[in-house]
């Protein structure tokens, strides 16, 4: 029978592996509204294989690279995750599942933006001392729809001097410059003045 010692480090060590764990989907939303590839690569483990990409957090990086290409690439990406279910497993504490719902709001590369409704089925892994995404996340779509406008071609808001209109993100994160320079010429309308 384990003493009380070793039962409250157990339990500690299970709430810190739930803390950090949860914060995948948020840092993960993070490096996808950024557009930083490299960030978003230090969210998996190191064997982490991609469909045509290879293996790798070089691997992962690329994959997002790749998604920038053509009419139907990103541009902009906002996630907003929701709740997260995590269950790290009794016999190896190193590993944990974990299901977690996200509303997306997508730019394409020719302007025209969607909504999704998202369920991630996640594996996780604590390797190097952190916790991370095991493996390409599992995005199952509830819904796809078409946004009837372009967010991003609103007149300012200059928030908060008006609550509607378009702000000052991504726009000033550099990481986002340098993902949208590096992307075909898109016509951009100038935004009305309200």
């Amino acid at each position: 029978m384990p003493d009380d010692a070793d039962d409250l480090r157990a339990r500690v060590a299970r709430l810190e592996a739930g803390a950090e764990i949860a914060q995948l989907p948020a840092r993960y939303a993070r490096a996808y509204a950024t557009m930083d590839g490299p960030a978003l690569g230090e969210l998996y483990a190191h064997d982490t294989a991609t469909e045509s990409q290879g293996r790798g957090r070089e691997a992962i990086a690329q994959r997002l690279a790749d998604t920038g290409h053509g009419p139907a690439g990103l541009r902009t990406t906002i996630l907003h995750p929701g709740g997260h279910v995590i269950e790290v497993d009794a016999d190896d504490p190193t590993t944990a599942s974990g299901h977690v719902h996200s509303r997306a709001e997508v730019e394409r590369g020719d302007g025209t933006w969607y909504y999704q409704a998202i369920h991630y089925g996640d594996r996780y892994v604590f390797e190097e001392g952190r916790w991370r995404f095991h493996g390409v996340r599992d995005h199952e779509l509830f819904y796809g729809v078409e946004h009837g406008g372009a967010p991003n071609r609103l007149p300012d808001a200059h928030w908060p001097e008006r609550s509607v209109g378009r702000g000052s993100v991504p726009h000033r994160w550099s990481s986002w410059h340098a993902w949208t320079d590096g992307l075909p010429h898109r016509e951009q309308t100038q935004p009305k003045e309200q």
